[in-house]
């Protein structure tokens, strides 16, 4: 499987962010955390979003949203099953 999410401009990449299942959201680099409505978009991904006055004070922002006021990560709702196929993908097998 070939991951797409990986920035090559310096900004930090999806995989720099951490998912936190039972809580359904994630935490950036800078430990705040992004959250969803939970609505699923028409090519089947969930949006996450951190707030806007938090990004906006952040001193890690020009790594992470320069162009736009808040960060957005999109996550497919087969993420899960694409993490265990991508896991399977680097054994032996």
């Amino acid at each position: 499987m070939i991951d797409k999410e990986k920035r090559k401009e310096g900004i930090f990449s999806r995989s720099d962010f951490t998912f936190e299942e039972g809580r359904n959201l994630y935490i950036c680099p800078a430990a705040q955390v992004l959250t969803t409505t939970g609505h699923i978009t028409a090519d089947n991904s969930i949006r996450y979003s951190a707030l806007i006055p938090v990004c906006r004070v952040c001193p890690l922002k020009q790594q992470c949203c320069p162009t736009s006021d808040n960060r957005r990560l999109l996550r497919d709702v087969y993420e899960k099953e694409r993490d265990i196929a991508c896991a399977l993908a680097t054994t032996a097998a």
